[in-house]
C-alpha cells in the first residue's frame, strides 16, 4: 500500500472476573515498543487533560509508518502491574484515514491465586490485519478465565 492510515485512537478496556476487575484501577496505554523484542521505543506522553489515560491518538506526521507495539499498565489494589502481551497497530496496513481501535484486556491466571490481566482482542474499523495481539518476549503463559 502507499498510503497509510492519517490518525489511529486506541482504546483499552478491561473485561472478565468482576472479583479481579474491582480492585483494578488506572488502566492506561504504557510504552510504545518495538513489536517482538523487548526493546522500549517511547513512553506514550499522557493526555495533559487527563495523564492517566486509558485512550491515545497516533498521528501520522510523516514520521514513517512503521508497525509498533502497545503495553498496557494498571494498579492492581493501588500496586503497578503491566499487562501481558502487547498490542500491535500497523499503519502502512492502512488506507489514508482516521481509524479507531478498541482493545480489550481480559483477567487471566498465570498460576493457582496469580491474576493478572492479558490482551484479549483488537479490532479495527479497517483492515483487521493492521492490529493484532503478540507477545512480548520472556512473559510468562497464562490463561484466561472469568468467574
Amino acid at each position: 500500500m502507499s498510503t497509510a492510515a492519517t490518525s489511529i485512537q486506541i482504546t483499552f478496556s478491561a473485561a472478565g472476573c468482576s472479583t479481579y476487575l474491582d480492585q483494578v484501577t488506572d488502566l492506561i496505554i504504557g510504552n510504545m515498543v518495538a513489536p517482538g523484542t523487548n526493546t522500549n521505543w517511547s513512553r506514550i506522553p499522557p493526555n495533559p487533560n487527563e495523564p492517566t489515560s486509558n485512550t491515545w491518538t497516533w498521528v501520522n506526521e510523516g514520521q514513517g509508518t512503521q508497525a509498533f507495539g502497545l503495553m498496557g499498565n494498571y494498579k492492581y489494589n493501588g500496586v503497578e502491574a503491566t499487562a501481558l502481551d502487547m498490542v500491535v497497530i500497523d499503519p502502512g496496513k492502512l488506507e489514508a484515514g482516521n481509524y479507531q481501535v478498541e482493545v480489550v484486556l481480559y483477567t487471566a491466571e498465570i498460576g493457582p491465586g496469580n491474576n493478572i490481566l492479558k490482551f484479549r482482542s483488537a479490532t479495527i474499523n479497517g483492515n483487521p490485519a493492521a492490529a493484532y495481539l503478540d507477545t512480548w518476549p520472556g512473559q510468562p503463559s497464562a490463561e484466561f478465565y472469568d468467574c
